[in-house]
């Protein structure tokens, strides 16, 4: 604002279609829940795992193929590696309101989905349709009953019934996977005033945590993705020398290599 004069003004609605109710109850607030997800034991360590434009391309055209209906460069490059687990993402609401709720809408505007990779569904297409299946019941029918009188109801039964999910994982030994996107979400178009940035990092969300997480965000060009990874030790010895990832990704990559940029 202070260089260009102009900027977009932040949308406060959200204070009042989910107004703050200090009846929430303590154990299903956002650092509670964390704290639920990240307690596995053993020793994690974190890498970055680079998918440039054009192989994200070969990876949809492939999901295409195998007969999948458009896949998102995120639903594709999830389906290239997957094991049977329970997967914890979170999605944005604001584009799946009705009518949408505007990008500059201020909040943590997100809900948290599980979603279950069943043991005998061992192909990429019947990942990418549960997938695309759990994430549809996110619409506008659900932003709606998180609103009015009984909308804080609602989103704890909601939150609750995501506990359960993740309890049970935990007692059928599934394995439990964090995947989190960032991509689209405008990340490189951020100015504060000294220019857009070169590297947008995800360190702080996927590293240092005692658990599976992976964390994708846009490269610089918006075609690439990069997936910050933090797995087991042991776990991830064997991944970051897997012949088939390595043919299709880079292991932490000077971010001044990432699409051309010099």
């Amino acid at each position: 604002m202070a260089r260009e004069g102009a900027a977009l003004s932040p949308d406060f609605s959200s204070s009042y279609i989910f107004p703050q109710n200090n009846a929430f109850p303590q154990d299903l607030t956002g650092s509670a829940l964390r704290n639920r997800f990240y307690q596995e034991k053993g020793i994690f360590v974190g890498r970055r795992f680079v998918f440039e434009g054009p192989v994200i391309s070969n990876l949809k055209a492939k999901s295409t193929r195998l007969g999948m209906l458009k896949p998102t460069r995120v639903v594709a490059k999830s389906a290239a590696k997957k094991k049977s687990a329970l997967l914890l993402t979170s999605v944005n609401l604001r584009r799946r309101a009705e009518p949408k709720l505007p990008e500059t809408t201020v909040g943590n505007i997100l809900s948290i989905v599980a979603i279950v990779a069943n043991s005998e569904e061992t192909d990429a297409r019947s990942f990418v349709s549960r997938t695309r299946e759990t994430l549809s019941t996110m619409n506008g029918d659900f932003v709606k009953s998180l609103q009015g009188e009984h909308g804080l109801q609602s989103l704890c039964e909601y939150l609750r019934r995501h506990g359960e999910s993740h309890s049970k994982g935990i007692s059928n030994g599934d394995e439990i996977i964090v995947v989190n996107s960032w991509c689209n979400a405008g990340s490189y178009s951020i100015d504060f005033g000294w220019g857009k940035p070169l590297w947008f990092p995800a360190i702080v969300s996927a590293l240092g945590i005692s658990g599976s997480v992976i964390q994708l965000v846009d490269t610089r060009s918006g075609n690439g993705i990069e997936a910050w990874v933090s797995l087991d030790e042991e776990i991830m010895g064997v991944v970051e020398h897997d012949k088939e990832l390595l043919s299709v990704a880079s292991v932490d990559p000077s971010p001044f290599e990432i699409d051309s940029l010099k």
